[in-house]
């Protein structure tokens, strides 16, 4: 039941696919930011894209600002202690 057929490698690719959705995001807010895409009539879209941009963003922050870890970082980096945890 603890068991998956290549679970290890699906842990790593969801781990390697966050940190480059992380990376190709804040890329791509620069770029439109640096154009100018920001601009009449797309305000709203960069709204819209800025909202996006942080949820994603706090997502994968490691810390808020309580000092708690965040969800979604404990499982993509500590994943390995948690599947041990549950062997004892």
């Amino acid at each position: 039941m603890t068991e998956a057929n290549f679970g290890w490698l699906i842990r790593s690719v969801h781990r390697w696919s966050a940190s480059i959705m992380v990376l190709m995001m804040t890329l791509h807010v620069f770029r439109v930011y640096l154009t100018g895409g920001f601009k009449k009539p797309r305000e709203l879209t960069w709204v819209t894209g800025v909202v996006l941009a942080v949820l994603t963003a706090s997502m994968s922050c490691g810390n808020d600002s309580s000092g708690i870890t965040t969800f979604t970082t404990m499982m993509l980096s500590i994943d390995q202690i948690i599947l041990w945890i549950g062997f004892t």
